[in-house]
């Protein structure tokens, strides 16, 4: 019973170990599914879209300067709804940092995401109010005809456009130096559970052994001097005499067999 209770108690604490190790793991999974990876997708979409916006710009100007048409209000249609993707997807990955940002508080590890929600606040807040400001700028420009200060205008939009767009990018490698990271410590932890697990099973196997060995070492050797005994008695012999090793069962016949 006691080999049998220590063996049940150790598979226990394997179970809760691996258990714990298991539901640790699936967070960090989790974390890089839902967190990490979108978040890190949102920001490079959100640059796809600045470039998007950016070229319809560019056609809108064509078009009042160059060669008008109909099709201004089309283009600055498109034109607004790249603003609104881009803004869209900047705020999705606000939302998915300071979702890891929350989840992590309790473990403190959250410096490097609090920096990078900060850097992004200050890239859309500073310098996307600066870029749109210029825009309209250039926009009201286009309406005068003036086709040197359209073009000082649509210089300084590039500028700028080009200075979000550096800060987005320097964001979205610092975003994926931080999902690599938490990615190779999700892989260490995954080996650490599976060694742990590999070492308690084994453990329990060694233990299982060496207690099962000591018990039919400890059953047998009494039955075998009993069948001594007996033997003894069978071929005449009187005076040998069986040691009693134990107060179970076998002691007591042993006991009641003694000459």
């Amino acid at each position: 019973m006691g080999i049998a209770v220590v063996l049940i108690v150790l598979m226990a604490v394997t179970a809760v170990l691996s258990m714990a190790s298991v539901i640790q793991v699936g967070n960090q999974l989790d974390d890089l599914s839902r967190g990490y990876i979108p978040a890190y997708g949102d920001l490079a979409r959100a640059n796809i879209r600045s470039v998007e916006r950016a070229l319809e710009l560019r056609r809108i100007v064509i078009d009042k300067v160059q060669s008008p048409s109909n099709e201004v209000a089309a283009i600055r249609a498109r034109f607004d709804a790249k603003g609104s993707e881009f803004e869209g997807e900047i705020q999705s990955a606000r939302k998915l940092i300071g979702g890891l940002i929350e989840k992590r508080a309790a473990s403190g590890n959250t410096l490097s995401l609090v920096r990078l929600q900060e850097r992004l606040d200050a890239a859309v807040d500073d310098s996307r109010r600066h870029l749109n400001d210029e825009v309209e700028r250039l926009l009201k420009l286009l309406d005068t005809g003036d086709a040197g200060a359209v073009d000082e205008s649509l210089t300084r939009v590039d500028a700028l456009r080009d200075e979000l767009n550096s800060k987005l990018d320097a964001i979205r490698a610092d975003m994926l130096v931080l999902l690599r990271a938490d990615a190779d410590l999700t892989t260490q932890q995954q080996h650490r559970v599976t060694l742990i697990a590999a070492f308690l099973t084994l453990l329990a196997a060694i233990l299982g052994l060496v207690f099962s060995l000591l018990v039919s070492a400890g059953v047998t050797r009494p039955v075998q001097r009993l069948l001594e005994g007996a033997k003894a008695v069978e071929a005449g012999d009187l005076n040998g005499e069986v040691p009693i090793t134990s107060k179970d069962e076998i002691g007591r016949l042993t006991h009641s067999i003694r000459w």
